[in-house]
């Protein structure tokens, strides 16, 4: 939650004072913050899924990450 507000905040003096390198870090701050949802929504998953169900998980995230 911290980064989503000091997204705001930056973004915010970046526009406002039109600093380049806060907007910059503006994005990256708002990257970071999707990143914790994805990995937040990742754990939440796992955790429901019931163990036979994990295997089939495991295949589908390593066939993804095969090179095409």
């Amino acid at each position: 939650m911290s980064n989503l507000i000091g997204f705001i905040v930056e973004l915010a003096g970046g526009l406002l004072f039109g600093s380049v390198a806060l907007l910059s870090d503006a994005l990256h701050m708002l990257f970071d913050t999707l990143a914790y949802s994805m990995a937040f929504g990742a754990s939440y998953t796992v955790n429901r899924i019931e163990g036979g169900e994990t295997w089939l998980s495991a295949f589908i995230v390593w066939s993804q990450s095969l090179p095409s």
